[in-house]
């Protein structure tokens, strides 16, 4: 399986062979998708702590808020293995050498892995849609809204305009057109206003009790996020928030 996704990304153009010698030489990270076939990510474990993040900030749900909520129709394009949208020079490739069984690579694409990924493909995906009115993006998820039809199609084809323009490449199988809600992280958006996704809801409610601060952390980080659906969080987790103290 392994050799037949290096071909196949070959082929695509997203890897290429490299047969020189190198700087750099990263290990790969392996991961199974949900369908089944492979995702291959960089470890760059040396290489991220050379790299200099940008720290492109991530639209806030409070800024996103305003530009969803109460609108009627809503279309979701998603974007196909979101980092490899963005090419990378040669310069850059180089540093993302990889060896395999079957040789060693180089990536053409943004892959994922590195450290700076993120902010750059956001950054992609800001400067593309900034100008696009109805059109919101957070990775590979961008979110298209209009008050009525017109509107919206309007949107929609400025959007899908915009995103040939750039070459990013859309994922068919997860893009929603002309939905009356959408589910944008963790949050449902529709014309009777915001509620919180209940996946998300049943996900709080089955959590384990937290053992160590890191889960504790990640427990009082989660429902930050739906803070704004909790009356008075800060006085409920008070309590957990001083045991999450470095000093404790």
């Amino acid at each position: 399986m392994l050799k037949a996704e290096l071909d196949r990304m070959e082929k695509k153009e997203i890897i290429t062979k490299v047969t020189r010698p190198t700087d750099w030489e990263n290990s790969i990270v392996i991961k199974e998708k949900p369908n089944g076939t492979l995702q291959i990510c960089l470890g760059p474990r040396d290489l991220n702590k050379a790299l200099k993040r940008e720290y492109h900030p991530i639209p806030t749900l409070e800024e996103i808020t305003p530009s969803l909520a109460g609108f009627k129709l809503f279309s979701k394009l998603d974007a196909s293995n979101g980092y490899w949208n963005v090419k990378i020079d040669k310069e850059s490739s180089n540093l993302t050498t990889f060896n395999t069984p079957f040789g060693r690579y180089r990536f053409n694409r943004l892959p994922f892995g590195l450290k700076v990924s993120q902010d750059v493909f956001q950054r992609q995906i800001d400067e593309t849609y900034q100008g696009c009115k109805g059109a919101i993006g957070i990775a590979d998820d961008i979110q298209v809204h209009g008050k009525d039809e017109t509107t919206h199609d309007l949107n929609l084809h400025e959007a899908m305009e915009k995103t040939r323009q750039v070459g990013i490449k859309l994922n068919a199988d997860k893009c929603v057109i002309k939905a009356k809600e959408c589910k944008f992280f963790g949050i449902i958006y529709s014309a009777e206003g915001v509620k919180p996704d209940p996946t998300k809801v049943e996900a709080i409610r089955d959590i384990k009790e937290p053992n160590d601060k890191k889960e504790l952390r990640s427990f009082l980080g989660l429902i930050h996020y739906m803070g704004a659906f909790i009356p008075k969080l800060a006085d409920h987790t008070a309590n957990l928030r001083d045991i999450n103290k470095d000093d404790v």
